[in-house]
Formats: structure tokens, sequence, C-alpha cells
């Protein structure tokens, strides 16, 4: 029997993207995996220099995983705009899916932080999606990408209404105008050059917004037609040769960015998270028409399991690796720590006590939330059927 049902909390079984699913397990343990690796064997966070084999690159080189998170979003999340053809959808029925979908594990999650850690003020700013980094060390490292999400819940209706109403085309093409200047004017500024008020951009939407429109823009081409999507269904050698060239070139520029340092490459380069999403969004029509050799090393039950656990393994991952690990690490330097066979096994025994909080943290804490979230309606009164899973 399965551990889970992967169609359970769907809000329309029928619309399931199996393969996107399978790219959020990716996703999911490009994060877990990265900081194995940096917690618990020094690297990552601010090396220069540090060289790493060959595809390793996709381990070492930091946010990728959380930038494939936010193409993903941009897609799932825009289907149902874009299904509906302009027309308006229910403002409340998004919110309410979006709320049941979060809230309550990422509210535990806090809860639970503040009791360790006693930063209860500093939770409260958390609950709000307020980022507060090493404040709640180790819970809340990874909550800024919660907080930009969060961003993107709130701006995506009325985007999508300005890209998808034709009266209202030209106002939206202006504004993206508006930002894109403004975004390139603050990528192309080094970090230490920037204020501190605006550093954070760079994580907020405001930076991160490319990611969620490569997604955006795959959706549309997935909605409307999927032009050229006949030559990748057809002709396998094209889609395998397609998927291992953007492979190669996103591991070339991980690999840049792992050899410069990651936060060194963010502070000097604001633009590089695009780059990294520009090859991720252009991987998903390969996947999702496409019928490359070796497929089911992506789409797999392993990949389909951790995406549908991959929000709750997001949340806990982290600290159970710091608990478990840190004891067994200590003050060891890099090659100590890799050389030491109790760092491995302990490093291992963090792997499965993350995955085995995550499954519970699903079943117990989002699951139900989940099926009250499957019985919201897709559809306004009156409107016609919906075609999205998301």
């Amino acid at each position: 029997m399965a551990l889970v049902d992967l169609g359970s909390g769907l809000r329309d079984r029928r619309a399931h993207l199996i393969e996107l699913e399978c790219l959020r397990g990716v996703a999911i343990w490009l994060v877990v995996l990265y900081h194995l690796y940096s917690t618990v064997f020094r690297f990552g966070y601010h090396d220069q220099g540090h060289p790493v084999p060959w595809l390793f690159s996709y381990v070492a080189s930091g946010r990728t995983g959380v930038t494939l998170f936010f193409v993903l979003s941009g897609f799932l999340l825009s289907l149902p705009f874009l299904r509906a053809g302009g027309e308006p959808i229910s403002l409340r029925r998004f919110y309410e899916a979006r709320a049941l979908r979060i809230l309550p594990a990422y509210y535990l999650a806090v809860a639970v932080a503040a009791v360790v850690t006693g930063q209860g003020g500093t939770a409260l700013r958390a609950l709000l999606f307020m980022p507060v980094g090493l404040e709640m060390y180790p819970f809340g490292l990874v909550w800024w990408s919660l907080s930009t999400e969060a961003q993107f819940y709130l701006v995506l209706p009325g985007l999508m209404a300005l890209l998808t109403r034709r009266r209202w085309r030209p106002v939206g093409a202006v504004l993206l105008l508006v930002w894109a200047a403004a975004w390139l004017a603050s990528v192309l500024v080094p970090a230490a050059d920037l204020g501190s008020a605006l550093k954070p951009l760079r994580n907020s939407l405001f930076g991160r917004l490319p990611a969620f429109l490569a997604g955006i823009g795959v959706a549309a081409w997935y909605v409307n037609g999927r032009p050229g999507a006949g030559v990748l269904e057809r002709n396998r050698w094209i889609a395998t040769g397609l998927g291992i060239g953007l492979g190669l070139a996103l591991e070339r520029l991980l690999h840049f960015s792992t050899a410069a340092g990651p936060w060194v490459l963010n502070d000097r380069f604001g633009y590089w998270p695009s780059l990294e999403s520009l090859c991720w969004a252009l991987m998903l029509p390969v996947v999702l028409v496409g019928r490359p050799f070796g497929r089911r090393l992506l789409v797999n039950p392993f990949f389909a399991f951790s995406g549908k656990i991959s929000y709750s393994l997001f949340l806990v991952h982290l600290p159970v690796l710091f608990y478990i690990t840190y004891p067994l690490v200590g003050d060891l330097g890099p090659g100590e720590a890799s050389s030491r066979p109790i760092v491995w096994a302990g490093s291992l025994a963090a792997l499965a006590a993350s995955t085995a909080v995550a499954l519970a943290g699903f079943r117990w804490v989002e699951l139900p939330f989940l099926c009250l979230k499957e019985r919201i309606p897709r559809t306004r009164p009156g409107a016609g059927p919906a075609t999205s899973g998301a």
C-alpha cells in the first residue's frame, strides 16, 4: 500500500500532473541535500573556489531548489486564471484554498520554534510572513521563501487580470515594464552598494518575480495550444537532447555559482537566480509533453512521494538535521567531518528522521486541511467546469 495517496487534497484529481509532483520531489531534495552539505560538512554558505564534482553543483550551489519551487508555483497557480480565459474567478475561494494549504503546517512550525528558541516576539513576525532568518535558527532559516510565496499569492489575481483581460493588458504591459526597469537597475548594483533597506528586495517577490513569470509563461504555452509540442511528443531523441542540453546548461550555471560562492555571486549578480529559473522553466515542456529516454529517472514513485510531502519536509528538515548531526560534528572542520563514518551514519539517520517526521506532519497536520480544501468548488456559481488540479 502506498504511503500517501497522491490524489489526496486535490480539488480536481483528473487534472493532477504527476510530472510536476515529481519535480517538486526533485526540488525538495535539492534543498534538503544542500542543507545537509552546508550544515554537516561545512561547505556552501560563504565558500569561494571550492571545487565540487561534476553534477554535484546541483546540490552545492545553494538555492536552486527554491528557484524550481518558485517556477512550479508560477505554473500551477496561474493555470486556473489562464483556463478561465479572462473571466473572473472567486478570490474568496482562491485565498481559502491557499490558506488551508500553507497556514496550518507553517503556524505549527512557528509555534514549535517559538517554544524551542524562546523567541516569542520574533515568532509573531514570522506568523505575518516577515523573514526572521537567524533569529529563530535553525527553524527560521528557510522561511524567507515562504514569505516570497505569500507575496506572490497576494499579487497573483491582480497580475493575472492584467495579463488575461484584453482591456487591462496595456496597463499590465506598462506596469511590467516599470517593474522590469526597476528590477534591472537593482540587480546590476552590487549588494554592498545597496542600502540596508533595499538588500532584502532581492529575495522578495520584487527580486524573484522572474522565476514566477517564467512558470506563468510556460503555463500560458501549455494552455494555449502548446506550439511545437508535437515535435517533443513524436521524437524521443529531440526531447532527450533538449532535456540533456538544458540540464548541462543549468549545471554549468550552478558550477560557476559554486566556484564563486553562492552568496558572493548573489551579492555581485542579483540576476543570477533568474538565469536558473529560465533553465528550469524550459525543462517543463520536456517533462510535461516529451517522452525522453530515461524519463523514469525523474517520473517515478520516489519523487512523486517526495513531492507530495515536500511542504512538510521543507518545514522540518533543517531543525531535524541540526539537532541530530550537530552533536556529531561539533567543531570538526570540513575535511574531518567528511572522513568520519559516524558523521555519515548520523547524516543518513537525519535524512530518514526528516522524512519520517515530514510524513507524520503530512498525514496528521496537512492532510486534514487539504481535505477541507478539496471540497472548495473550483468555479464561481454558474461558471463552467474547471480543469485545473492546482
